[in-house]
């Protein structure tokens, strides 16, 4: 019987450290509109114009990124995905796991979905659920996407999201 990882050392697999920053130069060309500016941060606090939580897409993985500036206590992330058939709405019964993780430390990554071929005629979605001490206790719904979630920023340093995403502040569980 092969050896099976701790769910620490699972756990770490999922987590990705020094994780490469938000670029805003590549990412703020958005139909040829000139983006909105935020005033510069004070010193000490994060820019404005920075996104504390976003998602980012590599090679099949959906990830959430903390760029916060403090550990996020705990994540946890539900993956779901349906066919729509004739205007209706057809679940999809998946293998897919739930991720959850504990003081993921700023400038981190965690796994948050995973997909690949067969995804593309899928609506997939991915429900979150996002405790720091800076933040509160938070309950995060990016749009759903054909195929996998796209890259999007979930919450900016402003305290903003954009209009697609829904975050909604949640009662913090023991």
């Amino acid at each position: 019987m092969p050896d099976r990882p701790s769910p620490a050392a699972a756990e770490r697999h999922r987590l990705f450290l020094n994780f490469p920053g938000w670029l805003a130069a590549a990412r703020q060309v958005t139909q040829g509109k000139v983006p909105h500016r935020q005033p510069p941060a004070s010193p000490g606090e994060p820019d404005p114009a920075r996104p504390l939580l976003w998602l980012a897409c590599r090679e099949g993985l959906l990830l959430l990124v903390n760029e916060s500036g403090g550990h996020l206590q705990a994540v946890r992330a539900e993956p779901y995905g349906y066919h729509l058939q004739e205007r209706m709405r057809l679940q999809i019964a998946t293998d897919s796991e739930c991720f959850a993780y504990h003081n993921v430390p700023p400038g981190s990554a965690v796994l948050v979905a995973e997909y690949d071929g067969k995804d593309r005629d899928v609506v997939c979605g991915v429900r979150l659920a996002v405790q720091a001490p800076r933040l509160g206790c938070l309950a995060i719904h990016p749009p759903t996407a054909k195929g996998g979630v796209a890259e999007t920023v979930l919450l900016w340093a402003h305290g903003g999201s954009p209009g697609s995403v829904t975050v909604l502040e949640t009662p913090c569980l023991p």
